[in-house]
């Protein structure tokens, strides 16, 4: 995290309150009084579709670098899959991205060029997928209406000088610390308060009716977002220091609530999809896997499918130091009948990966490895944009001791989108083959991905530098690199 937003919160100092939803724009002395996490372009002041491109890449970038994001492919996956299933109903032909933040508050936010975040919080908190969709489109409403551009523009006729980054770089403040001092935010500011909060108050009620639509059309329940926001309003009624984050942030009221059930009651009856069991295994791996043993689902333990119960179990085995074989025949079975999701076939490559690591007198494990890598290669033949099989797949070859194998995964695997870590995988493989140009190159890779072409320029000048040493083993994919990348590197010197 940025030394100075650590410095921050380490010492409880008002922040920003901020996201592109409740946007109040900080002054530039305050921005200026506690370093506001630097996004690399200062220059531009103009929120063109230029610039909110470059701002998209400068606030990825930053999420990967200075922020905890949640690095649990799986995880990734489910918000990806159920966040691209909504966007593909906005009605903009535009490019949207799903991250995870590691955060137990109830929030989510919208940044520029499409960037959408959702905290952890958000997913135990949610009872349906329908809700989370909810809380999707409702984010993607507020990028396809344009609100921080509209905000901005707001703003420079007020009067008031607050630039771009600035604007951007108090999403991120607000996302780590939306509880930060009002009083501190609206220090030295000549914009009207009134003014600004009936503006956040009109961009929520959009988001709303936009949001409600498209979750609507993506085939979910269109009553799910003022269910789910009522039901954290009534929840945090009676005690004003529990409200939600989201409620901070996405500010309720009761005649939102209604316009908003109203909204949906307007909507023709609409044949809804049986409910998905995966959002109930993703919160059973979301917090198992932070050691919150005693955890359980909304529902009783006597609730919980047969199927369910066994990926709970095995997922508290891999908590453990020393894992056993037991609970796998049902997570074995499991996968072979599950083809709607790869959940349970990862989990299965998981801990096959996993018991091989902790023990080393095992009984033969070849009918669990055959099972697993036959689902395998069904699911990432049919969930083509889904990575976390391809990454246990491979973390499971590198245990086998082979190498080889877990690169020709990967590459006949790779995604256009959301490659960060793949090329990460591939990178540490490379470096435990001892081939360090090419776990360099990979590694540059991984940083173009999230925009961080300084690193990127730092790794594929070390990635030349050995191989210049080895008689130019692969000249041809570095240079094969450098023609792909030849004009971002360029704008660097310039």
């Amino acid at each position: 995290m940025h030394k100075t937003l650590n410095f921050l919160l380490s010492q409880k100092l008002p922040a920003i309150i901020f996201s592109a939803l409740l946007i109040l724009t900080p002054s530039k002395a305050l921005s200026d009084a506690i370093h506001l996490p630097d996004l690399g372009a200062p220059d531009l002041s103009l929120y063109t579709p230029e610039a909110e491109k470059k701002f998209g890449q400068a606030f990825t970038r930053s999420l990967h670098t200075e922020f905890k994001l949640n690095q649990d492919p799986e995880i990734n996956d489910y918000i990806r899959q159920i966040g691209h299933k909504v966007a593909m109903h906005s009605g903009q032909n535009r490019e949207f991205s799903f991250y995870v933040i590691e955060n137990d508050s109830i929030n989510a936010f919208a940044g520029p060029n499409g960037v959408i975040g959702i905290h952890t919080g958000l997913i135990k908190a949610v009872k349906t997928e329908a809700e989370l969709a909810s809380v999707i489109a409702h984010e993607i409403a507020h990028i396809t209406q344009q609100h921080l551009s509209r905000r901005y523009l707001y703003n420079s006729t007020q009067g008031t000088t607050t630039s771009v980054a600035t604007l951007l770089a108090a999403i991120l403040i607000g996302m780590v610390d939306p509880n930060a001092g009002m009083a501190a935010l609206m220090g030295g500011q000549s914009l009207n308060i009134e003014k600004q909060l009936k503006n956040s108050r009109q961009h929520e009620n959009e988001a709303d009716y936009v949001g409600i639509k498209i979750l609507y059309d993506a085939g979910f329940n269109a009553h799910a977002m003022a269910d789910f926001f009522g039901r954290l309003a009534d929840e945090s009624r009676n005690n004003e220091f529990q409200i939600p984050e989201i409620l901070r942030t996405h500010p309720m009221s009761t005649n939102r609530l209604i316009q908003a059930e109203n909204r949906a009651n307007n909507l023709l009856p609409l044949k809804i999809n049986p409910p998905s069991e995966q959002l109930s295994l993703i919160k059973i791996r979301l917090n198992q896997l932070n050691s919150q043993r005693n955890w359980h689902l909304t529902r009783t333990k006597g609730e919980l499918s047969k199927a369910e119960h066994c990926y709970q179990l095995n997922t508290i085995e891999l908590t453990k130091n020393n894992s056993s074989i037991k609970h796998l025949n049902c997570l074995l079975k499991a996968s072979n009948e599950e083809f709607t999701h790869p959940l349970y076939t990862n989990l299965l490559l998981e801990r096959i990966t996993d018991l091989k690591i902790e023990n080393k007198n095992l009984p033969d494990l070849t009918i669990y490895e055959d099972a697993a890598i036959k689902m395998a290669k069904l699911h990432d033949s049919i969930y083509t944009q889904r990575i976390a099989t391809s990454v246990f797949v491979a973390d499971l070859f590198i245990q086998n001791q082979r190498p080889t194998q877990a690169i020709k995964w990967l590459s006949n695997h790779k995604r256009e989108k959301y490659s960060f870590a793949l090329e990460n995988k591939l990178a540490e493989i490379y470096d435990l083959m001892g081939d360090q140009a090419l776990a360099y190159l990979h590694q540059a890779t991984a940083q173009q991905s999230i925009f961080n072409f300084e690193r990127s320029k730092h790794f594929i000048d070390e990635a030349k530098r050995i191989n210049d040493k080895n008689n130019g083993t692969h000249n041809e994919e570095i240079q094969k690199f450098l023609t792909k990348y030849e004009d971002t590197f360029k704008k660097l010197s310039d």
